[in-house]
């Protein structure tokens, strides 16, 4: 949760989490071994909204970050955002800002939406590709009087989707 703001000035947001990162250590030629659906990455959660305060209007918190894990062929590069959000595809909704309610409050801003996990499986062999994605969380709601927003939802976990090579696909 966003701090509530002093007089004059606005409180600050607080970050959302990052997200959980999965090392994966596949086989040459196995990477098909991994199951749809299956859940490898966390979405970060989102960040609380900026306490409102003075005349200054008080935009929503930050996204968590997503985590993410990038597998090129058979070695394994793993990357991790912190609580800033944007910086995925998967990124969280923006909050709520919050508005002039009665000329000396402002209400505060709602927090970010949580980063989405995301995985990309670089790895071609005779059974095609796969990668996962999630969609990030949605931005929480303005503050009140002065207090600041709810959290941000968190981001979904990273899902397998497998190409299919006939269809031309994800699936």
């Amino acid at each position: 949760m966003g701090g509530t703001g002093a007089s004059g000035g606005a409180g600050a947001a607080s970050p959302g989490t990052g997200g959980s990162n999965t090392l994966l250590r596949p086989v040459r030629f196995q990477t098909h071994h991994l199951l749809s659906g299956s859940a490898l990455v966390t979405g970060g959660s989102g960040g609380g909204g900026g306490g409102g305060g003075g005349t200054a209007i008080v935009g929503g918190g930050g996204g968590g970050g997503g985590g993410v894990l990038m597998v090129y062929a058979n070695s394994i590069q793993i990357d991790t955002l912190g609580s800033a959000g944007g910086l995925i595809s998967g990124r969280g909704g923006a909050g709520a800002a919050g508005g002039n309610a009665s000329g000396a409050i402002v209400n505060g801003g709602g927090g970010g939406g949580g980063g989405g996990g995301l995985v990309y499986l670089c790895y071609y062999s005779l059974f095609g590709s796969s990668k996962i994605t999630a969609a990030g969380g949605s931005g929480g709601a303005a503050g009140t009087g002065g207090a600041g927003g709810a959290a941000g939802s968190s981001g979904g976990n990273g899902v397998i989707l497998r190409y299919n090579m006939q269809t031309r696909t994800w699936e």
